[in-house]
């Protein structure tokens, strides 16, 4: 598969804190502001020592973007007081957790139809998180959805590689679902699977065709102030071993949770 690699994961803007109130999630996230007054969120809001939750957070957007995910572009900052982190550049218009966006009174109902019937363009995301071993999807806070865009986004990738915590690389060999890693999904988003997989499958496609050249360029451009040489090493050969079983990988998930013959 052809892909585009950056020269670069680090931001050429300038950023600032804000006072905007931040979503209350693990990596306890900053609004910030740029010089031309686009916000993002920085992450994470405090980092831990051997943090990997700016790397992570970075190789999932590129990935995803590659592979058609809906997610939303994210940069490195080069360096911060606190430690190292990331921004994730904002999605236009009103964006809306999954409980906010799915139930009432939360929502209106014509506003709940438009969302459940946009839950299709959420399947490559399963896959993406497969690949990269994302846990903490059973998470409102990090399932969005895009009213003006009728596209529901992905937040959330400070823990993954098969780890609920924000350093260290896991295991690949871990199976998809683990329950203790939350990584299962709302019944509304397996129904909409069910509905229309072509979206599923198609992205399943994309993963096995990533290049190991594509990869290993993309890794390469993970700084040492941002991961360490052994853990950079450890996440490349994780996403290599996923993306070589990603439709075994997926089809034993599927197993497990009543989409026999999805893909």
């Amino acid at each position: 598969m052809a892909v585009t690699s950056p020269t670069t994961l680090m931001t050429s803007d300038t950023w600032t804190d804000t006072k905007r109130p931040a979503p209350t999630t693990y990596s306890k996230p900053v609004w910030v502001e740029n010089q031309n007054g686009a916000l993002g969120i920085r992450k994470p809001g405090r980092s831990v020592p051997n943090g990997l939750e700016a790397a992570r957070e970075v190789i999932a957007s590129q990935i995803g973007r590659w592979i058609g995910v809906d997610i939303p572009v994210v940069e490195l900052i080069p360096a911060h007081p606190t430690g190292p982190c990331c921004v994730s550049r904002a999605i236009a218009g009103t964006v809306l957790p999954y409980d906010q966006a799915m139930s009432a009174p939360f929502s209106p109902a014509p506003l709940i139809t438009k969302a459940t019937l946009a839950l299709s363009t959420f399947a490559p995301t399963i896959v993406l998180d497969a690949l990269l071993g994302n846990c903490d999807r059973r998470n409102t806070g990090n399932i969005v959805f895009a009213e003006s865009l009728n596209r529901w986004y992905t937040l959330d990738y400070s823990l993954s590689f098969n780890l609920y915590r924000p350093d260290g690389v896991g295991s690949a060999a871990l199976p998809f679902g683990d329950p203790s890693l939350r990584q299962s999904y709302f019944p509304e988003i397996l129904s909409g699977l069910t509905l229309n997989s072509v979206p599923f499958r198609t992205t399943v496609t994309s993963a096995e065709g990533i290049m190991d050249n594509d990869l290993d360029q993309l890794f390469g451009l993970l700084p040492t102030s941002h991961a360490a040489n052994a853990d950079v090493g450890a996440m490349l050969a994780f996403v290599k071993a996923r993306r070589t079983g990603i439709r075994g990988i997926l089809r034993t998930w599927c197993d497990s949770v009543g989409l026999n013959g999805i893909l």
